[in-house]
């Protein structure tokens, strides 16, 4: 979230525009963007495997739901944050997200 607020313009117009419409889907641009999802998607997943691996996450389901669930979360975000106007810092934000995300996944209990 904290690149979403000092990035926002960026970030919204790339969390807005569906790859599979973009004009030509094989531009170098294109192909890149798609590359950036999946390296990010596959981090996402392999932390949650790692977590689910070690013990230190609840194994609450297929790590790619998971992990697509997060991506989603933060995603929305631009539906209705703004930085200059937003009650709360993106910071904030990040933080509230990451609280409700890993207290659903953390193993010992702990809320």
């Amino acid at each position: 979230m904290g690149s979403c607020g000092e990035q926002y313009r960026l970030l919204f117009i790339y969390i807005r525009k569906h790859l599979s419409r973009v004009p030509d889907r094989r531009s170098k641009w294109a192909s890149d963007m798609r590359q950036i999802d999946l390296v990010i998607e596959n981090a996402f997943i392999q932390i949650i495997e790692q977590g689910y691996a070690d013990g230190s996450l609840r194994n609450v389901g297929p790590s790619r739901v998971v992990a697509y669930g997060m991506l989603g979360v933060v995603g929305w975000t631009h539906r209705w944050f703004r930085p200059q106007t937003s009650p709360q810092t993106a910071r904030e934000i990040g933080e509230t997200y990451a609280e409700m995300m890993v207290s659903g996944l953390r193993a010992d209990g702990e809320r």
